[in-house]
């Protein structure tokens, strides 16, 4: 931003009261002299005027102001003194590309921070009125303003005019240009055939007849010539025999190519899994039954957005410790009969038959037989975990398989939570645990999620933190704190006008946009790291997240469950010249302790969910344990979007997340290896019909004992810790 040196600034003080002295004074319907006493002096701290005297109230910060309370200010109706502050324009910038067209930005500053702001024209700058508090928020606005239309200030010729020669290279440069050259000329004479016969050959066959050659080959066979490429080999195909014949002179590149061409089919044709939620039982310690129960008051399902009614709907696996199971059978089956158990009285006992016989509900019931209550010892019930490992194993094998070529964002983690029914059968007795396994779990129709939010505030979380201190090996650089961004975008930028342009021009970029509907895209952008400025270092966006494995194991003999989740995603390009990068570019983070995020609203990207994430990160056994903090902002309630302005034009001021509270605050608890993610990391960098080092059995049957019977016993293991140190949220006294 523009300086001044301290002459100008004393020049400037000066003229400002030549200014105050000769401006006529209009009294706005205030009694000038409520205002300052006489035989006073005002300075910019001391003068302050009471919001009473305004006329309006201020407006809260992160508010909007639906309508105008008065009409936009002049600098002959500002307050009859000099301004409190002032903030220069940059000089390189008209105050129109600062303030907005007709100062537009001047009425929502001073509605969002009660500031009386006037535009002086003549010293390029803005005069400001008020305390201190909203005099440093206005300018703050004003800082951010002026630093998006320096940035967007490029020098643009209207016409072409002569300039000045290209310099000559220099010889380092030339040598590098010549081997540019070469290297092309080198990758272009392996398309086509070959001038003489070459000593190694391979070939690959297609087997589906049915694929587009385009879509196997590319557009002008750009994906075959990708390969000649990289593998210095002649790639030709047959069409009688619907196969690609490969030759060249060394034999380790043809037999690549070969492979290359094999894995680029396999990519084409292959689609994701698609597979059921997997639902699966942790036998307790100790013989129980299971019976449903309501979930306890100011529970979080997994959804954000869930009303209240369909909550009260949700139901528990709760179960029953009355003595020996006979007891328990001849409980449940008849209440009046119940032997008295040692902490229990016939109070509670009434009071469970009744929510047993009454408060479930029937979610299109399904067609089970009522189970036969039989003794269920730990025995018989040793095979399960070996069951289940199977099925988990299984179902990670094909589904790891499916997108193993594929260039995606792959990610794999335990979550642990709370575990809740959605959709359940009615049934008004209690569940053995064998029914529980082979019967109700492995139903399609049943509805079952891991709820991941174990606290709401720092103290819900505080025992797993203690704990890890002292068993687990805490990172250098935790907490870390990363932001979460889900929105709705264009998949690029559409045509706009930019302020060089003329009427007609712009009205022509404004139908442009409009005749080219796209469809958006449901985007999440990842921003890990800034700047010492508060400028975006390290980033990514991705599109079309999905959760391919959902594997959710229900443990009924403590608070907390785990669920495993393999999900993917498709990664957009890092560019500026995007609707994601183009926010990015604007993107800021407050330089305060609490590390907020300064968002601007840009054309064709329409933010959504904010979500701040700090981890403590700890070295666990062999895995990674995050202890999350996650603070949500809906940004639809922060500031409704407004009509939409001209095109190529922000349609608000920055929203500085510091100045609201967030709306939601959760901690959640993950677990995960870091082989997992340096494997998915190679997917990312694959070329066309490369393949990662990595298969399907490194997970399953992988170093280090690396087996999903041994990740579900450390899962276990965690889940009993938490149990231990960290009650459950819900069943906590709230402090008032």
């Amino acid at each position: 931003m523009y300086r001044q040196s301290e002459e100008e600034a004393s020049w400037r003080d000066q003229s400002i009261l030549n200014d105050a002295n000769a401006r006529p004074r209009t009294s706005r319907g205030v009694n000038n002299q409520s205002r300052q006493a006489p035989g006073t002096t005002t300075t910019p701290e001391s003068t302050a005027v009471p919001w009473s005297t305004w006329g309006e109230q201020p407006a809260l910060a992160g508010t909007t102001t639906s309508t105008r309370q008065q009409a936009r200010p002049t600098l002959d109706e500002s307050p009859e003194r000099q301004p409190d502050d002032y903030w220069v324009m940059p000089p390189t910038s008209a105050w129109t590309d600062v303030l907005g067209p007709s100062q537009i930005y001047l009425d929502d500053i001073r509605s969002k921070t009660g500031a009386f702001l006037a535009l002086n024209v003549r010293k390029h700058q803005v005069d400001l009125w008020g305390d201190v508090e909203a005099i440093r928020l206005a300018k703050h606005s004003l800082e951010h303003l002026g630093t998006l239309s320096s940035a967007r200030k490029e020098v643009v010729r209207r016409t072409k005019k002569w300039g000045k020669p290209e310099r000559e290279l220099t010889e380092s440069e030339k040598r590098r240009e010549e081997k540019k050259q070469r290297r092309l000329q080198e990758d272009k004479s392996y398309q086509g055939f070959p001038s003489q016969p070459q000593p190694y050959h391979a070939i690959f066959h297609v087997p589906d007849q049915s694929m587009p050659l385009e879509k196997f080959e590319g557009d002008k066979t750009a994906y075959l010539n990708a390969i000649r490429a990289d593998c210095k080999s002649w790639i030709t195909r047959d069409e009688q025999n619907n196969e690609y014949v490969v030759t060249g002179p060394i034999e380790a590149n043809v037999f690549q190519a070969a492979a290359r061409l094999r894995n680029w089919y396999l990519k084409q044709s292959r689609v994701p899994l698609k597979i059921d939620p997997l639902h699966l039982l942790w036998p307790p310690s100790n013989p129980v039954l299971l019976r449903y129960s309501p979930l306890p008051e100011r529970f979080i399902p997994a959804d954000l957005y869930v009303d209240d009614e369909d909550v009260r709907k949700y139901r528990q696996l709760e179960p029953i410790f009355h003595g020996n199971v006979q007891n328990s059978v001849k409980y449940l089956m008849n209440p009046s009969r119940a032997p008295a158990a040692a902490g229990a009285n016939d109070g509670d006992a009434n009071s469970h038959a009744a929510m047993a016989n009454n408060n479930l509900i029937d979610l299109e019931a399904l067609s089970l037989d009522a189970p036969q209550h039989t003794p269920i010892q730990q025995g018989t019930m040793d095979g399960l975990i070996e069951r289940n490992a199977r099925k988990l194993e299984e179902v990670l094998y094909g589904a790891l398989e499916s997108v193993r070529l594929t260039d995606w964002e792959l990610t794999m983690e335990v979550i642990f939570g709370r575990y809740y029914l959605l959709n359940y059968p009615r049934h008004e007795d209690s569940w053995t645990l064998q029914d529980i396994a082979d019967r109700l779990l492995p139903h399609p129709r049943l509805l079952a999620k891991v709820a991941p939010c174990v606290g709401t505030t720092y103290e819900h979380v505080q025992g797993l933190l203690e704990y890890m201190d002292n068993h687990g090996e805490a990172f250098a650089d935790s907490p870390r704190t990363s932001y979460t961004i889900t929105a709705l975008q264009e998949p690029k930028l559409r045509p706009r006008a930019t302020s060089i342009y003329s009427t007609r021009e712009t009205q022509m970029a404004a139908n442009a946009a409009l005749a080219a509907p796209l469809d958006p895209l449901q985007t999440t952008l990842t921003v890990q790291n800034f700047t010492f400025d508060g400028h975006v270092s390290l980033w990514n966006c991705v599109t079309s997240e999905r959760t391919l494995v959902s594997a959710a194991t229900a443990s009924p003999d403590g608070a907390y469950s785990w669920e495993t989740r393999l999900k993917y995603a498709r990664r957009l390009p890092s560019e500026l010249n995007t609707p994601h990068g183009e926010f990015v570019a604007g993107l800021r983070r407050s330089p305060g302790k609490s590390q907020r995020l300064i968002l601007m609203r840009v054309p064709d990207y329409q933010a959504n969910i904010v979500c701040q994430n700090t981890k403590w990160v700890y070295a666990w056994k062999d895995y990674i344990i995050e202890i999350q903090k996650q603070e949500y902002w809906d940004i639809e309630e922060v500031e409704p979007p407004r009509p939409k302005q001209r095109v190529g034009s922000t349609s608000s001021l920055p929203i500085d997340l510091s100045l609201i509270p967030p709306h939601r605050t959760h901690f959640a608890v993950t677990m995960h290896r870091e082989a997992w993610r340096n494997r998915f990391a190679q997917n990312l960098n694959l070329q066309i019909g490369e393949a990662p080092t990595w298969i399907p059995h490194d997970f399953t049957h992988g170093q280090d004992d690396e087996t999903i019977d041994l990740l579900q016993q450390d899962a276990k293991a965690l889940a009993d810790i938490m149990t231990t140190v960290m009650p459950f949220y819900c069943e906590v006294q709230p402090v008032l």
